[in-house]
Protein backbone atom coordinates (compact mmCIF):
# COMPACT_ATOMS: atom_id res chain seq x y z
CA UNK A 1 0.00 0.00 0.00
CA UNK A 2 1.13 3.18 -1.29
CA UNK A 3 1.81 6.09 1.93
CA UNK A 4 -0.32 9.00 0.84
CA UNK A 5 1.06 11.43 3.88
CA UNK A 6 4.78 14.05 3.32
CA UNK A 7 6.86 11.78 5.05
CA UNK A 8 6.88 9.67 2.76
CA UNK A 9 8.88 12.16 0.94
CA UNK A 10 11.85 14.08 1.40
CA UNK A 11 14.30 13.78 4.28
CA UNK A 12 13.88 11.23 6.98
CA UNK A 13 15.93 9.96 10.01
CA UNK A 14 16.84 7.24 8.12
CA UNK A 15 18.57 8.65 5.24
CA UNK A 16 16.22 7.56 2.35
CA UNK A 17 15.67 10.07 -0.13
CA UNK A 18 12.14 9.15 -1.99
CA UNK A 19 11.26 11.55 -4.89
CA UNK A 20 7.78 11.11 -6.40
CA UNK A 21 7.70 11.84 -10.62
CA UNK A 22 4.58 10.32 -12.31
CA UNK A 23 6.01 10.60 -15.39
CA UNK A 24 10.23 9.83 -14.79
CA UNK A 25 11.54 7.11 -16.05
CA UNK A 26 14.46 7.18 -13.98
CA UNK A 27 15.83 9.29 -10.99
CA UNK A 28 19.27 9.92 -9.18
CA UNK A 29 20.24 11.39 -6.10
CA UNK A 30 23.08 14.55 -6.79
CA UNK A 31 25.10 14.89 -3.36
CA UNK A 32 27.96 16.00 -2.91
CA UNK A 33 30.12 15.06 -6.28
CA UNK A 34 28.01 11.80 -6.19
CA UNK A 35 25.60 10.25 -8.59
CA UNK A 36 23.50 7.60 -6.25
CA UNK A 37 20.72 5.74 -8.24
CA UNK A 38 17.55 5.54 -7.15
CA UNK A 39 14.74 2.56 -7.52
CA UNK A 40 11.26 2.82 -8.57
CA UNK A 41 9.46 1.64 -4.87
CA UNK A 42 5.83 2.37 -6.90
CA UNK A 43 4.85 1.92 -10.28
CA UNK A 44 2.71 5.59 -9.49
CA UNK A 45 6.27 6.86 -9.87
CA UNK A 46 7.98 6.80 -6.57
CA UNK A 47 11.66 6.70 -6.41
CA UNK A 48 13.68 5.76 -3.35
CA UNK A 49 17.49 6.16 -2.49
CA UNK A 50 20.20 5.99 0.48
CA UNK A 51 22.65 8.09 1.38
CA UNK A 52 25.60 7.45 3.16
CA UNK A 53 27.07 9.43 6.07
CA UNK A 54 25.92 10.96 9.73
CA UNK A 55 23.98 13.70 8.05
CA UNK A 56 22.01 14.41 4.77
CA UNK A 57 23.62 16.74 2.72
CA UNK A 58 22.12 19.42 0.10
CA UNK A 59 21.13 17.44 -2.68
CA UNK A 60 18.95 17.64 -5.86
CA UNK A 61 17.35 15.03 -7.82
CA UNK A 62 17.91 14.65 -11.53
CA UNK A 63 14.67 13.20 -13.42
CA UNK A 64 15.16 11.57 -16.72
CA UNK A 65 11.77 11.01 -18.69
CA UNK A 66 10.75 8.42 -21.41
CA UNK A 67 11.29 10.70 -24.53
CA UNK A 68 15.09 11.25 -23.41
CA UNK A 69 14.55 14.46 -21.35
CA UNK A 70 16.64 15.17 -18.10
CA UNK A 71 16.02 17.72 -15.91
CA UNK A 72 17.61 18.60 -12.56
CA UNK A 73 15.46 19.88 -9.74
CA UNK A 74 15.33 20.45 -6.14
CA UNK A 75 13.06 18.24 -3.78
CA UNK A 76 10.73 20.39 -1.99
CA UNK A 77 10.57 17.69 0.89
CA UNK A 78 14.20 18.07 1.61
CA UNK A 79 14.06 21.63 3.06
CA UNK A 80 12.46 21.94 6.48
CA UNK A 81 9.71 23.62 7.98
CA UNK A 82 10.20 27.17 8.90
CA UNK A 83 7.17 28.23 10.81
CA UNK A 84 9.11 30.14 13.83
CA UNK A 85 7.36 31.96 17.17
CA UNK A 86 6.64 34.92 15.56
CA UNK A 87 4.34 33.21 12.42
CA UNK A 88 2.90 31.39 15.33
CA UNK A 89 1.95 34.36 17.20
CA UNK A 90 0.43 36.06 14.06
CA UNK A 91 -1.50 33.03 13.20
CA UNK A 92 -3.17 32.91 16.74
CA UNK A 93 -3.76 36.64 16.18
CA UNK A 94 -5.19 36.83 13.21
CA UNK A 95 -7.31 33.47 14.32
CA UNK A 96 -8.65 35.08 17.30
CA UNK A 97 -9.73 38.37 15.55
CA UNK A 98 -11.41 36.47 12.64
CA UNK A 99 -13.12 34.90 15.97
CA UNK A 100 -14.56 38.10 17.19
CA UNK A 101 -16.13 39.83 14.21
Amino acid sequence: MMRTDLTALGKSRTKAVCGWRPDAADMVILAGGQRIQMRRVHPAGLFAGTLEGPDIPDYRLEVSYPDGTVVEVDDPYRFWLTVGELDLHLGSARTGAAGAR
